[in-house]
């Protein structure tokens, strides 16, 4: 059965291959010339044919021709008399009565093939001549190939028009600022040990001495606008015999008097600090923007400037704050170029762009790219044949070959799934009893600028993805291949609220297959999901879920073209050389009469 498939699958790749060959045509030709030997022979076989020579009892006067007595007869007397009387023997009796009896049969002239044969009839001038009729549309058939040519061309770069946005965030900073007073009290009496003093520390004004013999000075002042609020005041120094009951220093609650009282002695020196804690804010702004990688690059220059959020006033941190603007709009255009040159007619005939290298730079730049493309030719030459409007087709001269191959894609299937078995023993994980496992890797996408690592197309080899890290050209690479699965995308540098860098996420399958059957398998019948971009999930599917999959209802295009490409064409001159000894020897032989 091995074998059998093997050569299936070498003979549809074979059939496909020699369907535009021109080494196969030869081949076809000779096999057809064959066919046409053999035809010829048959009919001067027929052409020599004589009846005596084979049937026994052979005449060429028959008794029945006393029936027949040329153009010129008048009458089927005999014929009459001869039918009568063998109507009235025994036999002829029999036969009567088997024609009374036999079954009738109606040709329905309803019928669909009746209908197609009537028209086929009617319609055989149209046909043949590969005309068109209320009835039928033919056409003559032709047979197509397609030849590709490279061709080369100039083009300029084309200007881009890049946006981004600044948005002002207002900083509230707070400072605190501290101020030293220096206050020097003298507080004295004579005949007593006891005295006590209120004094305003601003005006010096002295609203309580006593008691009568009670003397007392103050060097030193707070300023008028002092706010009694931010006030703190210790000691420094104090000298003298009396003692210092109790003492409180200027404040809101003590109207910013100072008070003090002694005891046990005739007077008291004491030096203050007396400090004011006052804390100021900054506004400062702070204009985050997206704009900082267009306005490095030297090619790029601003357009406009527009403000979206107009001026107005807003609360932050209990601070009121008014702005002419909170965010801004800029417009740049970057490298400046035309978009012109040669490229536009290639574009236009459907040519397909397959490398770009910079021919000449201007300070750093490229200023002119140097473009290759490939260039569909297609021939076509009529054929003997036409094609109906029923879809059939009709060969005119009876010489017809076909020659074209599709190829069987439930054979390609087979393939798929055989293919599937032996690499899933193949990558069985012993450890995690998984099959097919694949990887997580990702790419970091920058919106705005020339840093995009995950980007499918380039500039040119100069740009694209020369300045990205490996792991982001492997991704790519893997992407180009066809087996990577996108799981998602998600921001890895906000700030304020706005995103200056994606991630691209993907799962990574070591071959083709494995990513057809994680894709179409997993994913699509089993409804198991590659998790979330921040958390890929890219395990491999267990031998019980691999055994549930519906194989039949999945795309095995991608891996059945790869297998193509790795069919080695036969060598057309020795099958050229097959067919001749074989018809050289059915000539010898005499087969090719019979």
């Amino acid at each position: 059965m091995r074998k059998f498939v093997i050569f299936c699958l070498i003979s549809a790749l074979i059939n496909e291959s020699f369907a535009v060959n021109p080494e196969f045509d030869a081949v076809v030709n000779l096999a057809r010339q064959d066919g046409q030997s053999r035809k010829m022979h048959s009919y001067h076989y027929a052409k020599q044919f004589h009846p005596k020579n084979i049937f026994k009892n052979y005449t060429d006067h028959p008794e029945q021709e006393k029936y027949y007595e040329g153009a010129t007869q008048k009458n089927t007397m005999q014929m009459d008399a001869d039918k009568n009387q063998i109507k009235n023997n025994e036999s002829g009796k029999q036969i009567s009565e088997g024609i009374k009896n036999h079954p009738r049969y109606v040709i329905n002239s309803s019928d669909s093939d009746m209908q197609h044969s009537t028209l086929l009839q009617d319609e055989a001038y149209n046909i043949v001549h590969g005309m068109t009729s209320q009835y039928i549309d033919c056409k003559p058939k032709e047979i197509c190939t397609v030849e590709y040519q490279e061709q080369q061309c100039s083009e300029a770069p084309q200007a881009i028009l890049p946006s981004c946005k600044r948005k002002l965030n207002i900083d509230i900073i707070p400072h605190e600022q501290i101020t030293h007073y220096l206050l020097s009290a003298h507080l004295a009496v004579k005949d007593h040990d006891y005295a006590g003093v209120s004094v305003n520390a601003v005006n010096g004004r002295t609203d309580f001495l006593g008691p009568h013999d009670a003397s007392f000075t103050m060097d030193g002042r707070l300023p008028a606008s002092i706010d009694c609020r931010t006030l703190t005041g210790k000691i420094i120094s104090s000298r003298g015999g009396a003692h210092l009951d109790n003492i409180s220093f200027p404040s809101c609650s003590t109207g910013l008097n100072l008070n003090f009282h002694i005891s046990g002695g005739h007077n008291l020196d004491l030096k203050m600090d007396v400090t004011s804690k006052v804390v100021t804010t900054e506004v400062r702004d702070n204009w985050m923007d997206d704009c900082a990688s267009i306005a490095a690059d030297a090619s790029c220059r601003l357009r406009s400037e527009n403000c979206d959020i107009q001026g107005s006033t807003q609360i932050i941190q209990g601070i009121s704050v008014t702005r002419d603007c909170w965010e801004q709009k800029r417009d740049y255009i970057c490298r400046n170029g035309s978009g012109e040159g040669t490229c536009k007619p290639l574009q236009i005939k459907g040519c397909e762009q397959i490398g770009s290298e910079c021919e000449d730079k201007t300070n750093g730049q490229c200023s002119l790219y140097h473009q290759t493309y490939r260039c569909p030719t297609k021939s076509c030459s009529p054929t003997t044949d036409v094609v109906c409007g029923n879809g059939q087709e009709y060969c005119l001269d009876g010489n017809c070959t076909d020659k074209n191959y599709q190829q069987s894609q439930d054979f390609g299937n087979a393939v798929s799934v055989l293919s599937g078995a032996i690499e899933a023993g193949r990558e069985f994980d012993q450890g995690a009893t998984t099959i097919f496992t694949g990887h997580a890797s990702e790419c970091s996408e920058k919106p705005i600028g020339y840093s995009n690592c995950c980007t499918e197309t380039g500039w040119g080899h100069d740009i694209g993805l020369d300045h990205c890290p490996e792991a982001a050209k492997k991704l790519h690479a893997d992407r180009e291949n066809k087996l990577a699965i996108k799981v998602g995308r998600y921001c890895v540098n906000k700030v304020a609220n706005i995103c200056l860098e994606y991630s691209q996420v993907f799962c990574v399958f070591g071959s083709k297959l494995a990513k057809i059957i994680q894709e179409q398998g997993r994913n699509g019948q089993l409804h198991i999901h590659f998790g979330d971009p921040e958390e890929p999930k890219c395990d491999g599917i267990t031998p019980k879920q691999l055994q549930t999959l519906d194989f039949s209802k999945m795309d095995f295009q991608d891996f059945i073209n790869d297998v193509s490409k790795k069919v080695k064409n036969p060598d057309l001159k020795q099958i050229q050389d097959l067919i001749q000894q074989h018809v050289q020897q059915s000539q010898v032989s005499g087969l090719s009469n019979g």
